[in-house]
């Protein structure tokens, strides 16, 4: 069931405090101006559980674009003033009144119960094992970068911010295909703003990642390709206003942080180098922010560095670093040579090698690698599998 779900329950109780408040009393004579009185419990408790119900509904169901720090006032606003309004609506009902007493109950009630609500995830947060990137500190002018295996990133700016691009977390890994046999992430300890697919292919776009990934945040947003958008929309429950569509030469905001789309194979392939057409949309991404700018290569043609079209349009956002896939025999993606050359003509200042250390038949030496650039050229820089560098 998609998100909205979480709604039915605060919806469903303010219409029956209205029902309840429009049925007619008895003519008795005003009531006297009390504070305290068994009538006020019961305004507490009343606006204590819609309280609890509407941070409840704002926490597993707030609109991508709302601000999660304002989740706590916004739900105890609403609260608090769908009370006056009761009271107002109240005055309007023959042998019913309205008090500032009752309204003051209604307040005390609503602020009690988000706080309520609000302990109770503090205390359910601390009891849990988040990933280092969570409480991580990232300084102003830098982005934390976390590689974890494969294509697999997750990033964070200074504003708290975190993207993962293309995670690919199977908890099934036998030893005859994979090099380690437990996952790098268990999705549940890195609640995600924006997830980045590159393309639909199974360890770029992994449905069982983004399920679970939506599972520990449904206020998470995925964008990708068309592809990527529609496997989501077919193989998950991730609801379909949190799903993005995007293509070469578009942009998206990610809170501060601006991500540019480039190709990372031409839609037609290269038919002068007897390459096909990818069976699927193939993008890289420039993430820029906090005056730092990352390059995603996703999984680029053999000879991306002769295709001068490619090379502009990520050149033209000056990417600083660039985490590249490559491989020193497979065909598909640029050798140790390309992928020198690839980083030189995009003017990248360090390169990263990335695509390895996950399936036993496709991994590399990162070290053979490096030794291919050139002292004068783009710096090579190693990841551990796992772990995060502070860039720059």
């Amino acid at each position: 069931m998609k998100k909205w779900k979480y709604w039915i329950p605060p919806l469903l109780y303010m219409t029956l405090i209205f029902i309840v408040s429009s049925l007619e009393q008895p003519p008795i004579p005003p009531p006297k101006f009390e504070w305290i009185g068994i009538d006020k419990l019961f305004h507490f408790i009343e606006y204590g559980i819609l309280s609890v119900l509407l941070t409840i509904a704002f926490v597993n169901a707030s609109p991508s674009w709302f601000p999660a720090r304002l989740i706590w006032v916004t739900a105890a606003l609403i609260s608090i003033l769908y009370g006056a309004s009761d009271e107002i609506h109240q005055y309007f009902v023959p042998g019913r009144f309205a008090t500032i007493a009752d309204w003051v109950s209604d307040v005390i009630g609503s602020i009690a119960g988000v706080l309520g609500v609000y302990f109770y995830y503090k205390k359910r947060k601390k009891g849990i094992k988040m990933h280092p990137l969570v409480d991580l500190n990232v300084p102003k002018g830098s982005l934390a970068v976390h590689w974890f295996e494969q294509s697999s990133f997750a990033l964070k700016d200074s504003d708290g911010t975190i993207v993962q691009i293309d995670p690919y977390f199977p908890r099934t890994r036998p030893s005859d295909r994979f090099i380690h046999t437990e996952p790098p992430l268990d999705e549940s300890d890195l609640p995600t703003d924006f997830v980045l697919l590159t393309h639909a292919h199974g360890d770029h776009t992994c449905p069982e990642s983004i399920r679970r990934i939506w599972e520990t945040s449904t206020a998470t947003r995925f964008i990708g390709p068309e592809e990527s958008v529609r496997q989501i929309s077919s193989e998950t429950d991730v609801a379909d206003d949190n799903v993005s569509e995007i293509s070469a030469g578009e942009s998206a905001e990610l809170n501060n942080l601006t991500v540019h789309a480039v190709y990372a194979k031409p839609p037609e392939g290269d038919p002068s180098a007897d390459i096909g057409p990818p069976d699927v949309t193939h993008l890289g991404y420039v993430i820029s922010g906090d005056g730092v700018n990352l390059y995603f290569s996703g999984d680029p043609i053999n000879n991306f560095a002769e295709h001068e079209d490619l090379i502009s349009a990520v050149a033209a956002h000056g990417p600083d670093v660039g985490f590249l896939t490559n491989h020193p025999t497979e065909g598909e993606f640029p050798f140790f040579d390309g992928c020198v050359k690839m980083a030189t003509r995009i003017g990248l200042k360090h390169a990263v090698p990335a695509h390895r250390s996950c399936f036993v038949i496709r991994d590399y030496d990162p070290e053979e690698w490096a030794a291919n650039f050139p002292p004068d050229g783009p710096e090579p820089l190693i990841i551990e599998r796992n772990t995060y560098i502070i860039y720059p």
